[in-house]
C-alpha cells in the first residue's frame, strides 16, 4: 500500500489449488463365466482392468479391486455370485467405489454316450437282467457337474421278435447336468432267436405187411412227431416222406428213413 507521501507497508496471502473432488469411477457389467472354461482367469483380468476413472486434476487415476482370485460357486440362475468393489483414487487421496458381480454359470450341455445297440435272445431267463445292465451302461461327462444324471424311457416292455432285427424298441438316454442342461442320445433293443428248436421223433414204425390200414397208421406216425422252441409257440414239422412203403423186411435189416424237420418262425431248423 502506498500514501500520498510515498510511504508503502506490505502484506502477504498465498494461493493454494487443493483437489476435494472425489474421481468418476465406471465399473465394468456383471460377469458371467461359463463353468470349466480354460480361460475364465483371462477373461477376470480382462474385467478387472476394464473399470475406469476420470478426474479433474489427475490424468491417471488409481484403480484397485478387492478381488481375491477365487471364483465364486456355481449359480445356475445367477443368485449368488461374487461382487468385487472396485476403487478409484486420485493423487490427493479422494477416492470413489462401485461395485460389480461375477457369476459362474453353466449353459453347455452334457456330452452323453449310448451303449451300443442291444439283440437279445428271446425266451432268455436272464434278458432282464440283460437289459437293466444295458441301461446303466451309458455314460456321461459334464465340465461342471462331476455326477451327471442319466434316465431312460425304456418302459420295461421288450419288443417284439425280429429275425432280421428290422424292428425294435428305441430308448432314449437323457443326461441332465446341475443347471438342467440336458443331451440325448438313442439305442435299440432287438430280440432276436438264433436258437434251433428242439424236436423229437416218433420211435420207429414197424408195419404189418398187407395191412389195410398201414396208410393211416404211417400218417398217424408222421403227425407225432413233436417240437418246442423258446420263442415259437407253434413250431413247423416237416418230413420227407414220399408216400410209397419200403420193401418187405423180415428181418427189419432195412427200412425207409424218414427225416422230420422243425422249423421256428425265423427259419431255425432242427432235424430227426
Amino acid at each position: 500500500a502506498t500514501d500520498d507521501c510515498g510511504n508503502t507497508a506490505t502484506c502477504t496471502a498465498t494461493i493454494y489449488v487443493d483437489d476435494s473432488t472425489v474421481p468418476m469411477i465406471t465399473c465394468p457389467a456383471n460377469l458371467v463365466l461359463e463353468c470349466g472354461n480354460a480361460n475364465n482367469t483371462t477373461l477376470v483380468n480382462n474385467w478387472l482392468a476394464s473399470a475406469t476413472a476420470t478426474d479433474g486434476c489427475d490424468v491417471s487415476v488409481t484403480i484397485t479391486n478387492n478381488y481375491n482370485g477365487v471364483l465364486p460357486a456355481l449359480s445356475c440362475d445367477l443368485s449368488t455370485g461374487k461382487v468385487v468393489t472396485f476403487t478409484a483414487t486420485d493423487d490427493c487421496g479422494n477416492t470413489a467405489t462401485c461395485t460389480a458381480t461375477i457369476y459362474v454359470d453353466d449353459s453347455t450341455v452334457p456330452m452323453i454316450t449310448c451303449p451300443s445297440n442291444l439283440v437279445l435272445e428271446c425266451g432268455n431267463a436272464n434278458n432282464t437282467t440283460l437289459v437293466n445292465n444295458w441301461l446303466a451302461s451309458a455314460t456321461a461327462t459334464d465340465g461342471c457337474d462331476a455326477s451327471v444324471t442319466i434316465t431312460n424311457n425304456y418302459d420295461n416292455m421288450l419288443p417284439a421278435l425280429s429275425c432280421d432285427q428290422s424292428a425294435g424298441k428305441v430308448v432314449t438316454f437323457t443326461a441332465t447336468d446341475d443347471c438342467g442342461n440336458t443331451a440325448t442320445c438313442t439305442a435299440t433293443i432287438y430280440v432276436d432267436d438264433s436258437t434251433v428248436p428242439m424236436i423229437t421223433c416218433p420211435a420207429n414204425l414197424v408195419l404189418e405187411c398187407g395191412n389195410a390200414n398201414n396208410t393211416t397208421l404211417v400218417n398217424n406216425w408222421l403227425a407225432s412227431a413233436t417240437a418246442t422252441d423258446g420263442c415259437d409257440v407253434s413250431v413247423t414239422i416237416t418230413n420227407n416222406y414220399n408216400g410209397v412203403l419200403p420193401a418187405l423186411s423180415c428181418d427189419l435189416s432195412t427200412g425207409k428213413v424218414v427225416t422230420f424237420t422243425a422249423t421256428d418262425d425265423c427259419g431255425n431248423t432242427a432235424t430227426c
